[in-house]
């Protein structure tokens, strides 16, 4: 390390001296020149765009897609299996699962249709059967008003039929009272005649 050597430490940037560079030159030989960069397949090429957000989003979930696969099935059975038929896969060569036979579900859907059609006429029928008898109620209500008019009438034509009788009966009391003062009256002068 003669000669000035100084392996970084000297502010130069760590380049070795001008010496040591010809002596490893001799030693070695001249220094290869190096490769040019080899191309990457997915580079963009000068006269093309690069891609959009949405190409790289898409590429990068073609990438997670089967980690995801694998994954998701340790967390839920069925998220797998509906990720899978979401993308249009298979997974691992496993078949699909059998398809769903909905025909029970169907009896039953029709059967609770036929059932909420009964219902819906049974309340058609249970409507119309309060609408006549509020209609009966009204009825009667009317009824009972006009009868209720009726006897508040005749209590007044009973009071005033009242009234009457007792002058009526006064007049008699007085007419039969003067007829008795006149008959004892008349005997009492007839007696002192007689005499």
């Amino acid at each position: 390390m003669s000669d000035g050597e100084d392996f970084g430490g000297n502010g130069e940037g760590g380049r070795l001296p001008l010496s040591v560079v010809q002596q490893e030159t001799q030693r070695y030989g001249p220094a290869s020149t190096p490769e040019p960069p080899r191309k990457i397949a997915n580079a963009p090429r000068p006269d093309e765009q690069p891609p959009t957000g949405f190409q790289r989003a898409m590429g990068a979930l073609r990438v997670a897609l089967p980690l995801v696969q694998r994954v998701l099935p340790l967390i839920n059975p069925n998220v797998g299996s509906v990720v899978s038929a979401l993308m249009g896969q298979q997974t691992h060569g496993r078949p699909m699962p059998p398809p769903v036979n909905l025909d029970p579900i169907e009896d039953r859907l029709i059967d609770l249709q036929s059932r909420h059609h009964g219902l819906h006429s049974q309340v058609l029928e249970q409507n119309a059967s309060l609408n006549r008898i509020e209609d009966n109620l009204d009825a009667i209500r009317d009824a009972m008003e006009r009868n209720a008019q009726a006897q508040k009438e005749l209590r007044e034509d009973l009071k005033a039929v009242a009234g009457r009788i007792k002058v009526f009966g006064f007049l008699v009391f007085g007419m039969v009272s003067l007829s008795m003062l006149m008959s004892v009256g008349l005997y009492l002068y007839l007696h002192h005649l007689i005499r």
